[in-house]
């Protein structure tokens, strides 16, 4: 019997652990009214969080930058000249410059101004309070701001066509202040006139609108936080914006608006520099032609003086060697004279810090080629200066840069110089030799032919 018992003992073990089907369904079934308020707890949850959940919208567009290079206009022109830099302004983009310059603070303080992106609109719920973009039945156009630091809010009512109330808390009981359309109205210091944008419906009589005046700094910096501007690859130029937002249409809108203003910047940038040079030509113009004026006048005075018709064609072979070696000598005195200005251009303080507008028929290669390198820095440190901060590493780094051009510049213009010194010095004993042979002319046409000299070179400059 004992035996027997040892035997029996792992049988019945064996049918402990076998359930039948029925046993397994009412071991779970005591459980269901568990199972059942858990699922509908996280059911309610999860259709409370979508309810009022603030959404989060991404918008995306790319913007195509042109470099300097990539402009034809500009590379195929005939060198860097007068004319290219009022048509062109001679300008060239650097990629990773107008990367940052978007990404600044200064420039997305612009587009906020311009498009006043720190006026919100929200639509009051009982819960939540939802952004609106510009859905709202009516804006906000503020004339007077007490405090541009801080922010200002009110709940406005809708009661008829004619306007609504302003109020500082949005139960239907509490007093408020009365407003019409395109009227002036104050609140909490604040002056703002408020304006439809459509005919208002029955829904806008119901709901409550929350308009919120926020600082400009306050706006943009959220508009940074939320802003992502990359380049779309390593082998183009297209700078891609990336801004999350609570209303798909504001973030779309804040995008077109970074991308117009960037246009604005660009087509000012291009005036700025058209006009320093019209103006420069303009100012010379100016004084060339009061100085042709004068040497015009004193020529007709000494002819109708001395009664000089024409120059005795004897010594026409004399005067015509001395006539072609005076205009090469006047050739030298206009290029010292354009190198005398630029080099006074470079070193006064009122065109410091301005482009170097042209070389003005000098055609020599490195000079040419300094002043262009010498006019994309000027721009580049211009827009910087407004963009960015005055102790900024690259504002200073584009300081020393138009500085060590600048000495470059100065040191060709001394070279070249010397060399029209030269040259002119050459010409000057070759026409003595030509003086000494004119000896025998009449004394009235050698001073005839000195005053032609000098029209002819002012004519030139």
């Amino acid at each position: 019997m004992e035996y027997s018992s040892i035997i029996d003992q792992p049988k019945l073990s064996e049918q402990a652990k076998k359930f039948t089907l029925r046993e397994l369904v009412f071991k779970y079934l005591s459980h269901l009214p568990l199972f059942l308020l858990s699922i509908a707890i996280c059911v309610g949850a999860a259709t409370i969080y979508i309810r009022y959940a603030v959404p989060v919208y991404k918008a995306t567009a790319n913007m195509l930058v042109k470099t300097g290079d990539d402009n034809t206009l500009i590379n195929n022109a005939a060198g860097n000249d007068l004319i290219n830099n009022t048509l062109f302004g001679g300008r060239r983009v650097n990629f990773d410059n107008e990367v940052e310059r978007l990404r600044s603070t200064a420039y997305l303080s612009r587009v906020v101004a311009e498009n006043n992106l720190n006026i919100k609109y929200y639509n009051e719920g009982n819960i939540k309070r939802s952004d609106i973009y510009n859905s709202s039945p009516f804006e906000m156009i503020p004339l007077f701001i007490p405090d541009s630091s801080i922010s200002y809010g009110t709940y406005a009512v809708i009661t008829d066509a004619m306007g609504g109330v302003l109020k500082n808390k949005k139960e239907a009981k509490a007093s408020g202040i009365s407003f019409k359309w395109n009227e002036p109205i104050s609140f909490k210091g604040v002056k703002c006139i408020l304006k439809p944008r459509r005919p208002y419906i029955q829904k806008d009589l119901t709901n409550p609108y929350y308009v919120e005046w926020n600082p400009i700094n306050k706006t943009t910096a959220e508009i940074r936080s939320n802003l992502l501007i990359s380049s779309l690859n390593a082998k183009t130029t297209i700078i891609q914006m990336t801004i999350t937002s609570p209303n798909a249409e504001e973030g779309k809108y804040i995008l077109d608006a970074i991308i117009k203003v960037y246009q604005k910047v660009n087509i000012e940038d291009k005036n700025r520099v058209s006009q320093n040079t019209i103006d420069f030509i303009n100012d010379r113009l100016n004084v060339v032609t009061d100085e042709l004026n004068k040497v015009t006048n004193e020529l007709q005075e000494f002819n109708n003086k001395n009664g000089i018709l024409d120059i005795p064609k004897q010594f026409g072979f004399y005067l015509d060697n001395y006539y072609n070696d005076t205009k090469t000598d006047s050739t030298f005195i206009l290029t010292k004279q354009v190198l005398n200005l630029l080099e006074d251009y470079l070193l006064k303080a009122p065109t410091r810090n301005k482009t170097v507008p042209s070389t003005l028929g000098i055609t020599d290669p490195t000079l040419t080629q300094l002043v262009g390198q010498y006019n994309v820095m000027q721009l580049k440190r211009l827009k910087d200066s407004v963009q960015l901060n005055s102790n900024s590493p690259l504002l200073e780094d584009d300081i020393h840069q138009v500085e060590d051009l600048r000495r470059s510049l100065l040191e060709n213009l001394h070279i070249l110089r010397k060399d029209a010194d030269l040259r002119e010095a050459q010409l000057e004993k070759q026409l003595g030799t030509y003086k000494t042979n004119l000896y025998s002319l009449p004394q009235k046409a050698i001073e005839q032919n000195e005053i032609v000299r000098q029209q002819t070179i002012q004519q030139q400059l």
